[in-house]
């Protein structure tokens, strides 16, 4: 059984990976699961990887919360695993399984940066208090973690784009 900090913290991932994409977060429950996966039915490349990031970053936040393996948290029991799979189909010939390996590995060294992960823990927090947030107070969570220590003046909000290589990492 999960717990709720495990819970909180699959949620601020999938907020701040939101967040990161320069999607608007409407609000943060811990009684309602994400429901905004990126485009419905992507078909270009880049929306297919970026849906694939935002479906597994729920059960990656969780597993960097928790501690264990992918194979504990990324079950095919689970629907955003399910539709992951079903959208890496379009990525190309081969086993969708090997495309997902490669977005979850990107995916795991973008939500375990040390900044990202802030982020993240300080939104998991306030979700916890809180139990339900705004977008408003989740978009003021991240800014405040995420641009603590910078230069006053050095960074500005603006829309983020996430560009993740293309290619093997096991190369």
């Amino acid at each position: 059984m999960k717990t709720d900090r495990v819970v909180a913290h699959g949620r601020a991932s999938h907020a701040t990976l939101s967040w990161l994409h320069g999607r608007r977060v409407k609000s943060l429950s811990m009684s309602d699961a994400p429901q905004h996966f990126g485009v419905p039915d992507p078909k270009e490349r880049e929306h297919v990887e970026q849906a694939c990031r935002l479906l597994l970053s729920v059960p990656l936040g969780e597993q960097l919360a928790a501690g264990g393996t992918a194979t504990e948290h990324l079950t095919i029991d689970r629907p955003e695993v399910r539709r992951a799979i079903e959208l890496a189909k379009r990525l190309g010939p081969g086993d969708p399984v090997d495309h997902l390996e490669i977005v979850y590995d990107n995916l795991h060294a973008t939500l375990a940066s040390p900044k990202i992960w802030s982020g993240i823990c300080a939104l998991a927090s306030a979700l916890l208090r809180h139990r339900t947030m705004s977008g408003e107070r989740v978009d003021a969570v991240l800014k405040g973690a995420m641009m603590r220590g910078e230069p006053k003046g050095q960074v500005f909000p603006i829309t983020r784009r996430i560009y993740v290589e293309r290619g093997d990492p096991r190369r």
